[in-house]
């Protein structure tokens, strides 16, 4: 990012700020700072096997409660929290 090219696109350090340099100073932010969040996404399969969660419309095997299970088709398409 500090190459002339991307000059118009930056500006100064927001986080962890300039005052952070160190290796030390660094974990000392990320010990203060760091946060856990829940987000999971994964896969299952889809087909007509015992092994199979989905059928090929994507509806659960099983299944009695519309409320129940929701399906992506594309996990790279979901929203990701950096």
């Amino acid at each position: 990012m500090r190459q002339p090219a991307m000059a118009a696109y930056t500006g100064k350090e927001i986080s962890p700020g300039e005052g952070v340099q160190t290796d030390a100073e660094l974990d000392e932010f990320v010990r203060q700072n760091a946060e856990t969040s829940y987000h999971p996404c994964g896969s299952n399969a889809m087909g007509y096997d015992d092994m199979a969660v989905v059928d090929a419309q994507g509806r659960v095997h099983g299944n009695t409660s519309s409320a129940c299970g929701g399906r992506v088709h594309h996990a790279a398409d979901c929203h990701w929290q950096l």
